[in-house]
Order: C-alpha cells, then sequence, then structure tokens
C-alpha cells in the first residue's frame, strides 16, 4: 500500500489510505443505517433498459435452443407416467417442438420514484 504525506498547519502526518470498499464487511444491517439504494436518472435507465432489450431477447432464443432436447426428454417422460391416452405420444412431442418456434416474451418493467415529499405539509400531498 501507498502511504500519503499530508502536510498540515501543526505538522507533516503520514496518511494511509482507506481500505477498499469490498475489503469491508459489514455482518448486518441496520435501520439506522441502510445500504444505500441504486439511482439512476429516468431517461438513462430507459434508454439502458430498451438497448438491451435485443440482447436479452437473444440470449433468451438461445436458451431455448439450447435445452431443446431437454424439454422434449422431460415432457415426454411425463406424458408417458401420468399421461392420458389422449395426450400426445412421444414423436408426436417431438414434431410439436420442431415446429414451434420460441415466443418473444413480453417484458415487465418495475419503476420506484422517490419523490422526497413530506404528505403532513398541506403543499406536498399527494392525492389519487
Amino acid at each position: 500500500m501507498s502511504n500519503v504525506i499530508r502536510c498540515t498547519a501543526q505538522k507533516l502526518v503520514l496518511c494511509r489510505p482507506a481500505a477498499p470498499a469490498a475489503l469491508h464487511f459489514q455482518s448486518y444491517v441496520t435501520r439506522a443505517h441502510p445500504s444505500p439504494l441504486p439511482t439512476a436518472p429516468i431517461q438513462d435507465a430507459l434508454q439502458r433498459l430498451l438497448s438491451e432489450m435485443d440482447e436479452r431477447h437473444l440470449h433468451r432464443l438461445q436458451r431455448w435452443e439450447n435445452n431443446k432436447e431437454k424439454r422434449v426428454n422431460q415432457r415426454s417422460a411425463y406424458l408417458a407416467a401420468r399421461g392420458r391416452p389422449t395426450h400426445p405420444s412421444e414423436e408426436e412431442v417431438r414434431k410439436e417442438a420442431a415446429e414451434k418456434e420460441y415466443r418473444r416474451m413480453d417484458e415487465s418493467v418495475e419503476v420506484a420514484l422517490q419523490l422526497n415529499l413530506d404528505p403532513r405539509k398541506p403543499g406536498q400531498a399527494l392525492r389519487g
């Protein structure tokens, strides 16, 4: 570790840099000193969310294709153990898996806004 020499009005002081935050371990979290929540401007957060949407879709599509055989095997084993005569056979399950493509999923977004309002003050009350 490197030391820093700081000159004050009275004397020279040898200062050691603080330990990195990664080495600091807090064994518990109190309500008096909670860990800060990550914040970001709304415009930047939405832009990042939208720019990464196609990347997440391609990742899910790749997982869908990689796990296709496992899904087919699980479904055919389940239908063999618990299926009724009207349920599809193993050949039908494999044919259906080959025909069906990955469906694009709708993503949901959770937004938490901290408005810093005091509802006890009449000018800062929220309604609706």
